[in-house]
């Protein structure tokens, strides 16, 4: 995440901040709704994805928490 906020913050730092904010919105989405993202068993058994802008957000769900896996431009 200190990656992609380092390359978007340098044009524009505000719309780095709002990008994260948004993509930890919908992370912070997943501990309510942990399946509320798309499988994606053409990957692996038991891997999700959400998209927040032009990002896309690997994760799986265990019993008791949800794996952010990679998040890819």
């Amino acid at each position: 995440m200190i990656a992609i906020w380092l390359h978007i913050a340098r044009g524009d730092e505000a719309a780095a901040d709002r990008l994260l904010d948004r993509i930890e919105a919908r992370w912070q989405q997943l501990t309510t709704y942990p399946f509320s993202g798309a499988p994606r068993e053409d990957i692996a058994p038991g891997i999700r994805h959400l998209v927040v802008g032009e990002y896309l957000t690997l994760y799986r769900v265990s019993e008791d928490a949800v794996e952010i896996l990679r998040v890819l431009h």
